[in-house]
């Protein structure tokens, strides 16, 4: 009888490779991971279900029959699609002061207090879109590009998103007696 340390390893196969399977699996470990790490943000463990996850709508075909994947592993009741994932967050701005200070000295009381008022989606579709934020600040335009600004992503109250590589996930941490309950179950 021959040891099995002196079979042959048995030889890859590139062709049984299949690269959409392989997309799909990237996406959905992704969305796990971020969910994750959006439950630890708010302190609020896996083992506690959450009514819901919400994806952009982008991702819908790509993730199909895998979806129970997804609500098994960050314990979500249901994934929500949507057209705007938006719809839960938004951004604020401030100042990069090493390159605005330059450029806009006198004006920076204006140029602060204009981004503590801008609504924060409207102004990062615009910097995505033309690549700049421009706004007047008394008789003078302002032209702020990305290096300009120190960007954040905010949640409204109740939700906790999370965002990588542009994939973004929402999570719906708004906690029922009935979703709590369940979790002192689990435990």
């Amino acid at each position: 009888e021959k040891s099995v340390h002196l079979a042959d390893f048995p030889i890859e196969n590139n062709n049984f490779i299949d690269e959409v399977v392989e997309e799909r699996m990237d996406l959905v470990r992704d969305v796990c991971s971020l969910g994750r790490f959006a439950r630890e943000e708010v302190n609020i463990k896996v083992r506690q279900p959450i009514q819901s996850l919400i994806l952009p709508k982008s991702d819908e075909m790509i993730i199909g029959d895998l979806l129970p994947v997804i609500q098994e592993e960050l314990n979500v009741k249901e994934v929500e699609f949507a057209k705007d994932v938006k719809a839960c967050t938004t951004y604020s701005f401030k100042p990069q002061l090493k390159t605005v200070g330059p450029k806009y000295g006198k004006f920076l009381g204006g140029i602060r207090e204009y981004l503590a008022n801008v609504d924060g989606n409207a102004a990062m579709d615009e910097l995505e879109a033309a690549g700049a934020l421009k706004f007047m600040v008394g008789d003078a335009e302002v032209e702020l590009t990305k290096e300009d600004l120190l960007i954040e992503m905010t949640q409204m109250e109740g939700y906790v998103s999370e965002n990588n590589n542009n994939i973004t996930v929402v999570l719906d941490t708004n906690l029922t007696e009935e979703l709590i309950e369940e979790g002192y179950v689990r435990e």
